[in-house]
């Protein structure tokens, strides 16, 4: 909200999901007690900052985590962001425990999506199929 005022949109700036703060990229995502209360719960250390810009804190997250935190934080980020969206436009309130566990659910569908193999299931294309292929266009025309 804080972004679109910035940018002369009418919006009211108070976040919508403490009615606190100004709602900027952090407080969203890490710094509203909401999404405090998620970062707890998957990582009881985690740093978190008001002052901080969003961008800095998940470039110092992400670089001192492992492949699968960094996973995490990102999938998390995007979990908040949905439950965020909920309380916005549909004036639905979302519980942390169901926020953490979307997340997870999804991280481990997109973990297991990343090791199946598919097989194709069509055959390659012949010639006369009735396949057509793009063609550059002709200078001039």
């Amino acid at each position: 909200m804080v972004q679109l005022h910035q940018k002369h949109i009418p919006v009211h700036i108070r976040c919508q999901v403490c009615a606190i703060a100004d709602e900027s990229i952090y407080h969203a995502l890490v710094g509203c007690y909401f999404a405090v209360q998620c970062w707890k719960t998957w990582d009881p250390g985690i740093q978190i900052n008001e002052e901080m810009e969003f961008n800095v804190w998940l470039e110092g997250s992400l670089n001192v985590k492992t492949k699968k935190q960094r996973a995490e934080i990102v999938t998390l980020c995007w979990a908040i962001w949905l439950a965020r969206n909920e309380v916005v436009w549909n004036k639905k309130a979302m519980m942390v425990n169901r926020v953490d566990a979307g997340a997870k659910e999804y991280l481990t569908q997109w973990n297991e999506a990343q090791v199946k193999s598919f097989k194709v299931s069509l055959q390659p294309w012949a010639d006369g199929d009735g396949v057509v292929s793009w063609v550059k266009p002709q200078q001039n025309s």
